[in-house]
């Protein structure tokens, strides 16, 4: 903890979890805390760049989506963003704090992300997903009927994976079993070499 300079070195975070107001009554702040110091802790040791603001431009964003298709794809975006001065860092979530991860902006201006993993999954299209994941004529989300042969293979021909487009479907009709077998589930930890585990 004496690297990062302690818990008062824990910089406003923003975080992604559930939405669910019994789970978060549950939720344990301390483990939240002690969450947060080992990402920042963990990112500390990684040398980078200063982050230049602008670095993070639609082509970049772009080309970080395409980067999904690959299977060590989730490893290549990890050091994109490192070249550019973004660190992230895999931490599994702590008993009691439901969390899919945060994003920190340091005192130095260093972007940091951490991730749990503990879906083991790409998580559901959200309003970043509407803007940058897929082209704007994207039109999939609103055909009443859709095979996971026209998922397949609209991923294949835009060169992202299946699970973007099948996460921005659920999204759209807010369905999450459609395609839930397309999500990548159990295959982003091992890409990072740590053994995924359950909430």
């Amino acid at each position: 903890m004496n690297l990062i300079g302690g818990p008062q070195s824990i910089p406003a975070g923003l975080f992604r979890k559930t939405t669910s107001a019994r789970l978060n009554a549950k939720l344990n702040s301390y483990a939240l805390s002690g969450w947060c110091l080992q990402v920042l802790a963990e990112a500390s040791l990684i040398k980078a760049p200063p982050y230049q603001t602008g670095s993070v431009t639609d082509e970049f964003l772009n080309d970080l989506v395409r980067l999904s298709a690959q299977k060590a794809g989730p490893k290549l975006a990890q050091e994109a963003l490192r070249q550019i001065g973004v660190i992230l860092v895999i931490v599994p979530h702590l008993k009691n704090t439901y969390l899919d991860g945060a994003v920190f902006m340091t005192l130095e201006g260093r972007p940091i992300i951490g991730l749990t993993l503990r879906y083991d999954k790409e998580t559901q299209a959200d309003s970043f997903a509407e803007s940058h994941l897929l082209p704007k004529d994207f039109d999939l989300d609103q055909q009443e009927v859709v095979s996971t042969f026209d998922v397949l293979t609209y991923a294949h021909e835009h060169g992202i994976a299946p699970a973007i487009v099948a996460g921005r479907i659920q999204h759209t009709k807010q369905n999450y079993r459609l395609f839930a077998n397309l999500l990548g589930r159990g295959e982003v930890t091992p890409v990072f070499g740590i053994a995924h585990e359950a909430e």
